[in-house]
């Protein structure tokens, strides 16, 4: 179907003539065998050189389903307020008791550093997962 124009029909053309040159713009199109949806083709030429070459083609809606990433952002979002406010609180609180000592500040330290450990994981493509340590 796509092979050597074949299928391909003319749809319009533009000419837009300047003092040293006329630039052209042509564009194609076909239908796609398996969905049946229109593809296009658009090619600019200036002057002598084609200066630009797209293709438009819309994605079939079953495919173009938005993930569920809205329950991962609101969930990073709530990971992460909650990660700075029981920081601030058990330091403010230790602060306050004039405990704020390097065993508990190291305790801490590790506590955030798995939680954002956590986040960084939640944030990392579907794909990826566990293959990328």
């Amino acid at each position: 179907n796509y092979q050597g124009g074949k299928g391909w029909e003319y749809q319009d053309g533009k000419k837009a003539e300047g003092e040293n040159r006329t630039d052209y713009e042509f564009r194609w199109t076909t239908r796609d065998a398996t969905s049946g949806d229109d593809i296009d083709i658009t090619v600019k030429v200036a002057g002598n050189l084609v200066s630009s070459f797209s293709t438009d083609y819309k994605v079939p809606k079953i495919y173009s389903k938005k993930s569920d990433s809205s329950v991962a952002e609101i969930t990073s979002i709530l990971l992460v307020l909650l990660i700075g406010i029981v920081t601030i609180v058990l330091a403010f609180k230790r602060w306050r008791a004039y405990e704020l000592s390097f065993g508990f500040a190291l305790g801490m330290g590790g506590l955030v550093a798995v939680l954002f450990g956590i986040f960084m994981y939640m944030e990392l493509p579907s794909g990826m997962g566990w293959t990328i340590l």
